[in-house]
């Protein structure tokens, strides 16, 4: 039986990924309306230059009312799509890192009125 090492490639369906570093998803509560920002570009960039095979992008709300902060990324609005397709798109300019997204959906977080509002 063949070992694979934490360096050898992998294909998930059609994604080719370089190697078996995966950056788990880390909240940031940086998004503005759910939209990324600069600070999200320079942040990805950065782990994409890590030599990282896949990264998973934080928590991305896939409904503003199903958003746990105000701070969440958003997949909900055609402003959202927009921006994280800019901020991939700049990425691999630099980068062939995999980039995938956790999707998520707090269920009534903010019509209950349980929101964070936590601050960085």
């Amino acid at each position: 039986m063949d070992k694979l090492g934490i360096f050898s490639n992998l294909d998930i369906g059609p994604m080719k990924v370089a190697n078996r570093i995966v950056i788990s998803p880390m909240c940031q509560y940086s998004a503005k309306d759910g939209n990324a920002t600069d600070w999200h570009l320079a942040h990805y960039l950065q782990m994409a230059l890590s030599g990282a095979g896949m990264i998973v992008l934080e928590s991305t709300a896939v409904s503003s009312e199903g958003r746990i902060t105000l701070g969440d990324l958003g997949i909900y609005s055609d402003q959202n799509e927009t921006k994280l397709k800019k901020m991939i798109t700049s990425i691999k300019q630099y980068s062939s890192t995999a980039i995938v997204l956790q999707l998520s959906h707090g269920f009534g977080y903010i019509s209950l009125g349980r929101i964070s509002t936590i601050k960085i």
